[in-house]
């Protein structure tokens, strides 16, 4: 566990994976991506190179024709796992 402390990326796959820690999302951040609506990012956007270059392929794993950055990764079906929605 304490890799993650130096490796950003692998303790958020971790989180994703099995929704501990539960984490409590905010809206009144001026940094916060509002199109979220309180949840927290499920996946790194597609870089704009992929889009050029691999468009064909890339059309078929985006949300809803949109590069989305909380949209779910293939295997996870909940957007809320982790996730603490309460006020």
């Amino acid at each position: 566990m304490s890799d993650n402390f130096y490796n950003g990326i692998e303790g958020f796959a971790n989180w994703r994976r099995s929704g501990f820690p539960i984490l409590k999302p905010t809206t009144n951040n001026p940094y916060t991506d509002q199109t979220l609506n309180g949840l927290i990012p499920r996946k790194l956007p597609y870089p704009n190179t992929e889009m050029n270059f691999n468009r064909d392929n890339l059309e078929a794993h985006l949300d809803n024709g949109v590069n989305f950055w909380g949209a779910p990764v293939w295997w996870d079906s909940s957007l809320t796992r982790g996730v603490d929605l309460s006020d």
